[in-house]
């Protein structure tokens, strides 16, 4: 049997029923409460297993480089797109940052994801 509660909105303190389903209130805002994970030594919150993912999802997109050209910035006619390896990724709905965010992501991420890396062999050497 379901049984519904009929709540008077303008009684309610904003973020009323979010506290009570388990957040928190910080500053006017609702941060919900998760797990903690075990700390990196260099303060990173990023666990091993989010680190493979994130390369296994490098791994699997096209190789790179991308790079995104935006029409009358880039070139003159045609419409925006990120030219790589394979096929071209044309989006719609992206702004020129977002696409151009997207692009360089390709040759970013797994720059990012080296160096973070090297600073966690360097830190459990010492």
């Amino acid at each position: 049997m379901m049984i519904a509660r009929r709540v008077d909105v303008r009684r309610e303190r904003p973020n009323q029923r979010f506290e009570a389903a388990g957040a928190r209130r910080l500053r006017n805002e609702s941060f919900f409460s998760a797990p903690q994970l075990k700390r990196d030594p260099l303060g990173s919150d990023m666990t091993e297993q989010e680190l493979s993912d994130i390369e296994s999802r490098v791994r699997a997109a096209t190789p790179g480089p991308w790079q995104s050209f935006i029409e009358d910035r880039d070139h003159e006619s045609g419409s925006n797109f990120i030219k790589t390896q394979g096929k071209d990724i044309e989006l719609l709905g992206a702004t020129d940052a977002d696409q151009d965010f997207i692009a360089h992501a390709r040759q970013d991420v797994p720059r990012l994801v080296e160096e973070l890396r090297r600073l966690r062999r360097e830190h459990t050497a010492k």
